[in-house]
């Protein structure tokens, strides 16, 4: 559901009038209709917040690719201009006020019923020592929301593959894929994110396939203490988290860099001992994998410490053979640029390729638009191939613009 959050037209109003374009997400679309509740927008700190009966909802704000122009109907053959979207407002995981929780129980009560958890898979599983929050839970929609961002921050998924991980609808993962996706790129390198915990092998590749990844606004929404990961894959999320919260500007007192905090502070719950004779030797092997958990860190540090002590002091060693050690040199950056040649050069060797299919597929979408603007009684067929050509062409627009702006 989308909502035009226009200026009040008058006389006066320029064609460039800025304007926004508010995507809601399917619970809350369900919450207004039931309930008929009245939407206020909320702007303070610079964030943006949605009430709707007493409940707050976060929004981000994300440019448009393309500013769309917004004209209201004067006349049968006239049309006047009203406002240039630039911007678009998306409402994510519902964020619970203080408000809400004192007076207006009753009211959230009959908004939200509760439903049972989401059945265990193979790919993720739910950890069941972790609680769950008081609003967000009782949404079975919200609970789809959030199993879909786990799925897409371990690393690229196509559409079909992210259907078989959440069991949902296609319109359904159509609508919470425009809010918390973005299009991923092969042999483009991404600005932000260096490694996924699960990479696409690029055997695995299809070229004519679109793939998508967690949005970066999305990652305040990952919940790493909901899902067991393995060690390397919860290290590289909370790298990944990091990294992201940098780029995206973060102050040190957001929400989302002390959640992060408090779950690298607590340390993991050692696996429960099975029922044996030997079980002072479980006991001993479960504080044993907990002490070194809790010191992998530290571990890591000393480590660091340690290889740079070690590489000044080859250095100094080596200092009475300056030529070999600048050949070396030489031969280290010559390996380097060799590298981020070929990637480059593959990179613009896709782009390229990904801009001519567009500019083809493009006419075969213009010349098929007018044939069925023509006529009189639209084909079934033809809406259909002319929407799935518009659903292509917008991913690799999204993918060259992606190219460009990073």
């Amino acid at each position: 559901m989308t909502k035009r959050l226009l200026p009040f037209s008058s006389p006066n109003t320029a064609a460039g009038t800025p304007a926004f374009s508010m995507r809601i997400s399917s619970d809350l679309q369900q919450l207004l209709s039931r309930n008929a509740l009245r939407l206020k927008l909320i702007v303070k700190d610079g964030e943006l917040t949605l009430k709707a009966g007493g409940q707050s909802y976060a929004l981000d704000t994300h440019p448009e690719f393309n500013a769309t122009e917004c004209f209201k109907h004067l006349s049968q053959s006239s049309l006047k201009s009203v406002g240039s979207i630039k911007s678009r407002l998306q409402i994510n995981t519902p964020i619970s006020s203080p408000a809400s929780s004192t007076s207006s129980t009753s009211e959230k009560s009959n908004a939200y019923k509760k439903t049972s958890p989401p059945p265990e898979s193979s790919y993720l599983h739910q950890s069941r020592s972790t609680p769950k929050p008081a609003v967000a839970s009782n949404s079975k929609s919200a609970q789809i929301s959030r199993r879909l961002i786990h799925c897409l921050a371990l690393g690229p998924a196509t559409r079909d593959e992210l259907l078989k991980k959440t069991n949902i609808s296609s319109q359904e993962l159509d609508s919470l894929l425009e809010t918390v996706s973005r299009p991923w790129v092969p042999r483009v390198r991404d600005p932000v994110i260096f490694n996924f915990p699960r990479p696409r092998a690029n055997a695995d590749i299809q070229p004519n396939e679109h793939y998508y990844v967690l949005n970066y606004n999305n990652y305040k929404d990952l919940r790493l203490g909901e899902w067991k990961y393995s060690d390397k894959e919860l290290e590289i999320l909370k790298e990944t988290c990091h990294a992201v919260y940098d780029y995206l500007e973060y102050p040190s007192s957001h929400p989302a860099r002390a959640t992060l905090a408090k779950l690298e502070k607590t340390p993991p719950s050692p696996t429960s001992p099975k029922k044996s004779q030997g079980s002072k030797k479980s006991s001993t092997a479960a504080s044993t994998t907990t002490a070194t958990s809790q010191t992998k860190s530290d571990q890591q540090r000393a480590r660091a410490k340690q290889e740079k002590k070690s590489s000044n002091e080859s250095t100094r060693n080596s200092s009475s053979t300056p030529t070999a050690v600048q050949h070396q040199k030489h031969e280290t950056n010559d390996k380097k640029r060799k590298l981020e040649e070929t990637t480059q050069g593959k990179d613009v060797s896709y782009l390229d390729q990904l801009a001519e299919k567009f500019r083809s597929k493009y006419k075969e979408y213009e010349r098929l638009y007018k044939e069925v603007q023509r006529k009189q009684k639209k084909d079934d067929q033809e809406l259909k191939k002319l929407y799935d050509m518009h659903r292509s062409l917008e991913s690799w627009k999204r993918q060259l613009w992606s190219s460009v702006t990073n």
